[in-house]
């Protein structure tokens, strides 16, 4: 499933969030079933320390993900789907 990902940076050196970061890439390299693939990367906005992300992966993948940044790094998710399936699952239903 696929997720967007809105992020903001608690931590407010972001040389710690840099090296936890690091950290984490890390991991997901030693272990890459256990974490969501990175559609979108994160991307940071001008206003304030805020950012988003797409994901793709399973509950489990993102929970570990987001365990794993926390407390430096809250995230708020939302599960999206493609529009063109959403239509065609629409229709579908409305026969």
């Amino acid at each position: 499933m696929k997720f967007l990902v809105f992020l903001e940076f608690i931590e407010t050196d972001m040389a710690k969030i840099a090296v936890k970061l690091q950290k984490y890439e890390e991991a997901k390299k030693k272990n890459p079933d256990k974490y969501p693939d990175a559609i979108f990367p994160a991307h940071v906005m001008y206003k304030g320390l805020k950012g988003f992300a797409i994901w793709e992966g399973t509950e489990e993948q993102v929970a570990r993900k987001i365990a794993y940044e926390l407390p430096e790094i809250q995230s708020t998710v939302v599960p999206i789907i493609d529009g063109r399936e959403f239509l065609k699952t629409y229709m579908e239903t409305k026969k």
